[in-house]
């Protein structure tokens, strides 16, 4: 961790420092691809930005910062401690705290040191950008007095909850502790929070529900640009593309391939698949491998011209929470595809109701092979984005900082 940074210059825009739950960049899976496309667009607005982003990789983080200081005024990247003494106290927190929050405690200097350098940079406001990680960023706010903005990614109990019970072997301990007292925890931010940018319409229900009315619904900025040429001929019948070590991915592809391919090729004939993504497991690697007509691409560098190499994309998904990022992005791109409801969850109405979904294998089949049929006609339809999805929505998370940091005035109610 650096040395705290010099005091920040006043201007008239917004100051917002920003604690992310996870490294920001690279965007390879759908909380990156969230969070560093909301800072990008912070910083095109005139935010002045600073972000406390947590590294829970191994190696350096030289090529986070850099991409970081591109688009904020101050940097600081805390590591996850791995020695002994701190697993140790990480441990005994696991009496009180879900994993994730335990394993990102620091020592009280260290939260002082992080208090002083948020202190310095003189924010208006703190933003919690998902769950965990939770406990520091009270704390600033506490100390500093400064109201808490809460991105919520997910109903990060239930979710945590779906994924302890389908786990399997030496994972379903932690994942026991991932959801282990992350209700409360959730809660507590929430109820602390003067505002809560909900990525999903569901979620937010859920917790309107509940009795509380200071949530937005916040989705994520889908990038909308075409990536296939008029005449370009795709290698491919059917797509995916993903992160393939996360539990919803590789449960929603392995049943996409052994339930789902087999009816499809039975009505379609002979198909081609395209399954590419970050770190596929091995039992997802070894099926694919089985399988002659399917092409894994595993750590691709860049996975937007692929989505030029298939005619019809799949999400099948059949568990998670949230909003799907992989299934914006296919909307951004125009790209045909069909989706479990799982798939199309967190959607407004208006554009789920326009999405071939299907959440049984006989029934994707036929989808898939109906939308192959239009591909093939050229009749396949676009969605349309709506704004709440462009960069420019972030403003209003710059017309809340402005109107939470402005003086209360004596008498008003």
């Amino acid at each position: 961790m650096s040395l705290p940074i010099a005091g920040a210059a006043v201007t008239d825009q917004p100051a917002l420092t920003i604690f992310c739950h996870d490294a920001p960049y690279p965007p390879h899976h759908g909380a990156r691809v969230d969070m560093s496309r909301r800072i990008e667009a912070l910083h095109a607005l005139g935010v002045r930005l600073q972000i406390v982003a947590w590294w829970c990789d191994s190696g350096s983080h030289v090529a986070l910062e850099h991409s970081l200081r591109a688009v904020a005024d101050d940097v600081l990247v805390l590591d996850l401690a791995r020695d002994l003494p701190t697993k140790i106290r990480k441990s005994l927190l696991l009496a009180r705290y879900p994993w994730e929050e335990a394993s990102r405690w620091l020592p009280p200097a260290q939260v002082a040191q992080v208090v002083a350098r948020v202190e310095a940079f003189a924010p208006d406001a703190v933003m919690l950008d998902g769950l965990h990680g939770a406990r520091l960023a009270l704390a600033v706010c506490d100390r500093l007095l400064l109201p808490l903005l809460y991105r919520s990614h997910n109903i990060e109990y239930v979710y945590a909850r779906r994924l302890y019970a389908t786990s399997r072997g030496r994972q379903r301990l932690r994942r026991f502790f991932t959801a282990w007292r992350a209700e409360p925890l959730e809660t507590r931010v929430i109820e602390h929070a003067a505002r809560v940018y909900d990525c999903s319409a569901d979620d937010m229900k859920f917790w309107e529900a509940r009795g509380y009315s200071h949530f937005r619904w916040h989705p994520p900025i889908v990038r909308v640009e075409a990536l296939v040429a008029d005449g370009h001929t795709p290698s491919h019948d059917v797509g995916f593309i993903g992160n393939l070590t996360m539990d919803n991915n590789v449960d929603g592809i392995t049943w996409f391939l052994s339930d789902v391919l087999p009816r499809l090729t039975a009505r379609h004939g002979a198909v081609r698949v395209l399954i590419a993504g970050r770190s596929p497991v091995p039992a997802l690697q070894a099926l694919c491998e089985s399988l002659p007509d399917v092409t894994l691409i595993a750590d691709p560098d860049d996975v937007r011209p692929l989505y030029a190499q298939a005619r019809v994309f799949v999400n099948p998904v059949r568990q998670g929470s949230g909003i799907k990022v992989k299934t914006l992005e296919m909307l951004g791109l125009g790209v045909t595809f069909v989706t479990t409801r799982e798939g199309a969850s967190g959607l407004p109405d208006d554009i789920r109701d326009q999405l071939p979904i299907a959440d049984d294998a006989d029934t994707f089949a036929a989808e898939l092979h109906a939308q192959l049929s239009a591909a093939d006609a050229g009749t396949a339809d676009a969605v349309a984005i709506p704004d709440a999805f462009s960069p420019q929505a972030q403003s209003v998370i710059i017309d809340d900082i402005r109107e939470l940091s402005r003086p209360a005035i004596p008498g008003a109610t």
